[in-house]
């Protein structure tokens, strides 16, 4: 076989080679277009179901997540550190948010429940330090050391008002009624 003949024989198949690399793209168009409509028009693209969703930076470092975590929603934030900033979630009681320190642990938490309102406030230890809640019986305020004892409460109960101080081994100091 010359060279002008395998020259012509190559023209050839490269010719049909583009005939067929048209229809294709012909093809694939006419599918794609094809799932665009249907997608659009059962509503598909309307809703995207997952049990969890990552929010990454431009790094690919996690910032925040949604998530079903034990048959309940939960939505955590990370700052550029990776520590938990806060949280929000809702649990078998209630809904609960949760806003922590730089190193993750101090904050506030807000608990609103079936039974009861709360709001704590807790040291980078993290124990609760003072305490605010609500519930069919009155509302209570907290004040608690850092060994974790309650040194001082103020209530409003149906009978009345109260107020009590306790020492360190939590022995009553003094309290009104």
């Amino acid at each position: 076989m010359t060279t002008d003949e395998r020259l012509g024989r190559l023209e050839t198949e490269l010719a049909r080679e583009k005939s067929r690399a048209r229809w294709l793209m012909l093809a694939g168009a006419l599918v794609t277009v094809a799932v665009g409509v249907f997608c659009a028009s059962t509503g598909a693209s309307k809703e995207v179901r997952a049990r969890r969703f990552t929010l990454v930076d431009q790094d690919g470092k996690v910032r925040a997540y949604l998530s079903m975590s034990e048959n309940e929603p939960q939505l955590v934030f990370f700052d550029q550190r990776g520590t938990t900033r806060a949280d929000l979630g809702t649990i078998e009681e209630g809904i609960g948010l949760s806003l922590f320190d730089e190193g993750g642990e101090g904050g506030v938490s807000l608990l609103v429940g079936k039974e009861e309102i709360g709001l704590l406030l807790s040291d980078e230890q993290p124990k609760g330090r003072a305490g605010l809640s609500l519930n069919k019986d009155g509302a209570m305020l907290t004040l608690v050391d850092k060994q974790g004892t309650a040194r001082a409460v103020l209530y409003q109960r149906e009978n009345g008002p109260g107020l009590g101080f306790v020492d360190a081994r939590g022995n009553p100091v003094w309290h009104a009624p």
